[in-house]
């Protein structure tokens, strides 16, 4: 079962608020769509073709029993107006996804008033609607589509934005990278996808992972080096994270030393009143020549 339903508002001819070449309903389904892609079978997005309003398929029973729902839009104002905020049922409390989808959009996407980025409403169809079916529900308004600072930082951190909805129903929230995490810079070629019993980075998914690798970047790679166990000391043996790490280094200070040398053949060319490009094109023309003799077979079996 997921843990989350996801509806997207309007669609179906209705393309709801329309600014800066966008329309609600198509950036609302491509959010959905990189939610699925986050959040794999824990997410499940209701059919996009329908307009969920007109259709009135909250109370046809369309929403999966016992799964929390959030539907998603964008607002539409002036174009000063700017920030996201959360709407549930007027006389409701709101439980702790609704705090933390509050919390997160409007750490995102701030200007509105509402007081804690909550508002609630008893005029609107769906929110009525799915609290007479009993369906745990909640209406996100993302961020204003008419402003150009909001909108355009719903297209380029689409994934941020996604990802934060996620982590407010406990999808990859727990996974997320954390200091003091069990997963230490020497354990990165280790790791196994989803192994059970096992928290933090270890257990994350591949995104999350990689995502930790490139913020500990060096760690890692001083790591790599301090470990080696192919007794070089320097990365050039031992594992493929190892050698890896030796090569992007060894390339580093191969091309400091080109430049460095090329810098040098210019300057003594001058110097001796030759023509550096006649002598940079010998030294191209030798090293192509001395490439083009290597004789390279590999026996297999």
């Amino acid at each position: 079962m997921p843990k989350l339903f996801v509806i997207c508002g309007h669609g179906a001819g209705d393309p709801g608020a329309c600014s800066g070449g966008y329309s609600e309903a198509e950036r609302v389904r491509a959010l959905a769509s990189r939610m699925q892609a986050l959040g794999g079978s824990d997410v499940q997005v209701g059919d996009t073709g329908v307009n969920w309003y007109a259709s009135n398929w909250i109370s046809k029973g369309k929403c999966p029993k016992g799964v929390p729902v959030v539907e998603l839009h964008m607002d539409s104002a002036a174009a000063s107006a700017r920030g996201g905020h959360v709407e549930v049922k007027k006389g409701f409390s709101p439980d702790s996804m609704d705090k933390k989808l509050a919390a997160f959009v409007t750490g995102m996407f701030p200007g509105r008033a509402d007081a804690g980025g909550i508002r609630y409403r008893s005029d609107l169809a769906n929110v009525n609607r799915a609290a007479r079916m009993g369906v745990n529900y909640r209406l996100l308004e993302c961020c204003f589509i008419t402003n150009a600072d909001d909108l355009g930082k719903f297209n380029s951190q689409m994934d941020e934005l996604a990802a934060g909805i996620l982590a407010a129903f406990g999808i990859g929230a727990a996974q997320q990278p954390q200091e003091g995490d069990d997963m230490q810079p020497g354990d990165v070629w280790n790791y196994d996808i989803g192994e059970a019993g096992q928290s933090g980075v270890n257990n994350a998914k591949a995104w999350v992972r990689l995502g930790w690798i490139d913020k500990h970047a060096q760690e890692v790679y001083d790591e790599i080096m301090r470990t080696d166990d192919g007794g070089t000391g320097d990365g050039s043996s031992g594992g493929i994270f190892r050698r890896i790490c030796y090569i992007d280094q060894r390339v580093r200070e191969m091309s400091a030393t080109v430049q460095a040398q090329a810098a040098a053949i210019e300057a003594l060319a001058k110097s001796a009143g030759a023509d550096p490009d006649e002598i940079a094109k010998a030294v191209s023309d030798a090293v192509a020549e001395k490439l083009e003799s290597i004789d390279l077979s590999v026996t297999v079996g």
